[in-house]
């Protein structure tokens, strides 16, 4: 198995904080492991990101545009640092 530095992607535009993220993430599931409601989760990966510092918004509104208009809104489970969002439709 490679080192640490092996395991670095070059194509990630924000590396270290993508790794934190991650980081949290893995803590989340390790912890609880499968089988909980997704709320739990956010409530549980919140709680996580705020361990780490790291600022986010939650259920942040975004629009979806089809050549210039509106056509639906779906909502980021997470804003994290202004930078880094999963996204879902309601």
């Amino acid at each position: 198995m490679g080192s640490v530095t092996e395991l670095k992607r070059s194509d990630l535009v924000h590396p270290e904080l993508s790794y934190a993220i991650v980081g949290a993430l893995f803590d989340v599931y390790n912890t609880l492991g499968h089988g909980h409601l997704e709320k739990t989760y956010q409530r549980a990966v919140a709680q996580s990101l705020k361990d780490r510092k790291l600022s986010f918004r939650e259920q942040v509104p975004v629009p979806v545009t089809y050549r210039g208009t509106a056509v639906a809104r779906q909502f980021l489970d997470f804003l994290i640092e202004d930078a880094v969002s999963r996204t879902k439709t309601r």
